[in-house]
């Protein structure tokens, strides 16, 4: 309490002033810890959503040799030199080098593109090779996580479903391979079916080419499997018999050239090219069924996790 005429402060004015002051410092001291907490956080984000594109585009470049293994790791080969993330920390040896690999191929800088922005090293989990029940389509899962700002990592993954469960302040992605498999899949089914049917309409055209017209003249290759000429096989074709070529691919066999398809036309996104089997005991032909037609022929596009895609190409008169 002030009395009249006297100079100075209050107590009250004065405890007022302090504690303004201390709310200043805290105001001052405490955004800037905030605020350099979340630029890190950001660079370190930012750092994560590169290097995902750049394991994404690694995944589908290199899907056949990722997915062809059965191992817990993703592997991949670039002008020769084979490279392996596998679950661990990013700064392992062999982890670090495949990095460099990915940064090379996806225009990612590579400078510490294994630590997040506080200098952590990231972890790596890859999982086992998984399947999907309803498409049958096999693939890898690879995560990558940023212990957070504290530096502990508080997350998990399981490898044999793939789940990454991020938790506490870290930061992290993961990359599953099933939507592309499943995209591969159809696109080569897509392509099985063109083909096909361009091997059917080129059946039906040599019959219709030939005065004789006769039903039972096998026009899917121009020799038996015993790669000799023969009236049960249209000598026309331009389609040699699969029996007789070093492979059973649609350009040794001459059936790519005969339809007049380009390289991307009969190659899968595995990057493998369409086989045909024109003459072996499994297709109808002149020398398994004689004159009981149709005849036929196999077009099939092998898959990494093993097996592959079949059709079946009908004569059609």
């Amino acid at each position: 309490m002030r009395v009249s005429g006297e100079e100075g402060f209050t107590l009250v004015e004065i405890m007022l002033v302090v504690t303004i002051l201390i709310v200043l410092f805290a105001l001052m001291a405490n955004p800037t810890t905030n605020l350099l907490k979340f630029l890190r956080e950001l660079e370190t984000k930012r750092k994560l959503d590169a290097l995902q594109r750049g394991i994404e585009t690694v995944y589908k470049a290199h899907a056949w040799e990722v997915d062809s293994s059965g191992e817990a790791q993703f592997s991949f080969t670039i002008s020769g030199t084979g490279y392996v993330l596998s679950s661990g920390s990013a700064s392992d040896t062999g982890n670090l080098t495949a990095l460099g690999a990915v940064a090379s191929l996806s225009n990612l800088a590579s400078s510490e593109i294994e630590r997040d922005s506080m200098r952590q090293a990231l972890r790596v989990w890859v999982s086992n090779r998984l399947q999907d029940a309803s498409t049958g389509v096999s693939y890898h899962v690879i995560a990558f996580v940023s212990p957070g700002w504290n530096g502990e990592l508080d997350s998990s993954f399981d490898a044999a479903t793939g789940v990454l469960s991020v938790r506490g302040d870290d930061a992290g992605f993961l990359v599953s391979g099933l939507q592309q498999g499943i995209a591969f899949l159809e696109e080569t089914r897509k392509m099985l079916a063109s083909v096909r049917d361009a091997y059917q309409n080129y059946f039906t055209s040599l019959y219709l080419a030939d005065s004789n017209r006769s039903v039972y003249v096998d026009r899917f290759a121009n020799t038996g499997s015993d790669c000799a000429a023969s009236g049960s096989w249209d000598g026309s074709s331009g389609v040699g018999n699969s029996s007789c070529t070093a492979s059973a691919t649609v350009t040794d066999t001459g059936l790519k050239a005969a339809l007049g398809l380009s390289a991307e036309n009969v190659t899968t996104p595995w990057g493998r090219e369409l086989l045909v089997d024109n003459g072996s005991a499994v297709t109808r032909n002149p020398e398994t069924v004689g004159n009981e037609t149709p005849y036929t022929a196999f077009l099939s596009a092998e898959l990494p996790w093993g097996g592959s895609v079949v059709v079946t190409v009908t004569g059609i008169y």
